[in-house]
């Protein structure tokens, strides 16, 4: 047996062989099947595992996480097996341009490659981690290089700088430039946040958000879904066009988003609920979620790994440090307020400057992200990184203002119970009694509060909701005739 036959010679360099049809040398490396002459004279040709593997090694095949990719200059992408049988023909036909090697490929290759996966199986494991942010540090890649944002400063990497690779999908199809910060201040998009948020305080809470969903690190001690409402919303209203959607849409313009309509999302019962998630994924969108949505069964996405089931395929499981964040963006109120949802929720809220009447377009005079300019899109990327330092230095930056506080407890209450509340029960050291609050509450407003008679526990939750609001304590007494209830304002009343 021999790797080669008359029609390919072997050159005086030992690492090559010489095609004579083109007098063009060939590394021994690519000689990917031997060749073998009968007694006939006839010439067989077997295309071989090792030589195989070791070649497409060579090309930068690898094996991550249960996926085939391919590694050139630090950049990577996912590849089929189909790919790779693409990749391994053109090579062939380019190489040795051989009717006869060709149709012998066709022939091994598609047992080897397409139904029995034997010889991907044995590719190599990548030697590198993709490029992930660290928890010092938060990386978005560009076509001139990796911009690195710490807490001191923003600098930009060349590719073969790195000691990783970089997904190519991840890669943003534009230069990046730096710029002063007196130039970003023009920026349109900081100035739509800063119209829709009501001071810097409020302004910062909303930058230190997106800067949070833009550092794709997960640390277990920080896995909160991001929640963005509208300041002013009642739970009997629903109002879109306030802006929401541009901070989920600016996001997806430098990470991966994958956006998941709200009305069909459930995932308890919905196996295939988060097809279309991989591992280069960032963000998990659930757009318009339905009233009263169950926030709990999304914990365990928030707090671990994920199994993504799609139809026809096998299931794979993202790590939790390569799984993505979640947020919601939401015209009704995500209810809960236990210490295992204020551990796993970051609230932001839209002011009422934009509506559907008054649009950010509209504000602005033109469509934001398709009409921009180069200068225009270099001031929004720098002004993505000052997000994604911000929350590097401070964390999520929380803003209650009494109105937003006034919002949540009718929101997670009643309006109706609120203003019970205000007109008969506020007074400080008088006691009432649970059970007349929550009889008052059905003969005041009607049957629609039926509920309450069902849960007697629900009352006391509302009433501590309250008192917390008010900056009242609340004192309890079992007497024989119930379960009593004052506040007091200081622990010496």
């Amino acid at each position: 047996m021999t790797q080669y036959n008359k029609k390919y010679k072997k050159s005086s360099d030992s690492s090559v062989i010489k095609n004579n049809y083109s007098s063009q040398e060939i590394p021994l490396n690519e000689y990917i099947f031997t060749t073998e002459t009968r007694g006939n004279g006839a010439t067989s040709i077997k295309f071989e595992y090792t030589k195989t593997l070791n070649f497409l090694h060579s090309r930068g095949y690898r094996a991550f996480n249960n996926e085939l990719i391919c590694i050139v200059d630090n950049i990577a992408k996912v590849v089929s097996r189909e790919d790779i049988f693409k990749f391994l023909l053109n090579h062939i036909e380019y190489t040795f341009k051989d009717d006869s090697i060709t149709n012998a490929f066709y022939k091994d290759g598609e047992s080897l490659i397409i139904k029995k996966e034997g010889l991907l199986l044995g590719i190599k494991e990548a030697e590198r981690e993709p490029l992930r942010d660290d928890a010092s540090n938060c990386f978005i890649a560009y076509k001139n290089g990796v911009v690195k944002t710490s807490k001191s400063k923003i600098e930009i990497l060349k590719y073969s700088e790195l000691e990783c690779f970089v997904w190519e999908e991840q890669i943003i199809d534009r230069n990046f430039e730096f710029i002063s910060y007196y130039d970003i201040s023009p920026n349109v998009y900081d100035k739509c946040l800063r119209n829709s948020t009501n001071n810097s305080d409020h302004f910062k809470s909303v930058i230190s958000a997106i800067g949070y969903l833009v550092h794709n690190y997960k640390d277990q001690r920080l896995t909160k879904a991001i929640i963005i409402n509208d300041e002013n919303l009642e739970e009997e209203n629903e109002r879109g066009g306030s802006g929401k959607g541009l901070i989920v849409k600016a996001i997806s313009k430098v990470r991966p988003v994958l956006i998941i309509n709200g009305k069909n999302a459930d995932p308890i019962n919905d196996r295939f609920f988060l097809q279309g998630v991989t591992q280069r994924t960032c963000v998990i969108s659930i757009d318009d979620p339905k009233r009263n949505m169950n926030f709990e069964s999304y914990f365990s996405y928030l707090t671990e790994g994920m199994t993504v089931e799609e139809k026809h395929k096998k299931s794979k499981f993202i790590p939790f440090k390569y799984s993505p964040k979640f947020s919601f963006t939401t015209n009704y109120t995500v209810k809960g307020d236990s210490s295992s949802h204020r551990r796993r929720r970051f609230d932001i809220f839209i002011n009422g400057y934009y509506s559907s009447e008054h649009t950010p377009d509209k504000d602005f005079g033109h469509e934001f992200f398709e009409d921009w300019d180069k200068s225009e899109w270099n001031k929004f990327d720098f002004f993505i990184a000052k997000c994604a330092q911000t929350f590097l230095k401070k964390g999520l930056v929380s803003y209650d203002s009494h109105e937003l506080k006034l919002k949540k407890l009718r929101n997670e209450t009643s309006a109706d119970f609120y203003d019970l509340m205000e007109n008969h029960y506020n007074q400080h050291k008088i006691q009432y009694s649970f059970s007349e609050v929550r009889a008052k509450l059905v003969s005041t407003y009607g049957n629609k509060y039926e509920f309450v008679n069902k849960d007697y526990k629900l009352i006391s939750r509302w009433i501590s909701m309250y008192a917390n609001y008010k900056g009242f304590g609340l004192v309890t007494d079992r007497k024989s005739e119930g379960i009593w209830f004052w506040f007091v304002i200081d622990k010496n009343d």
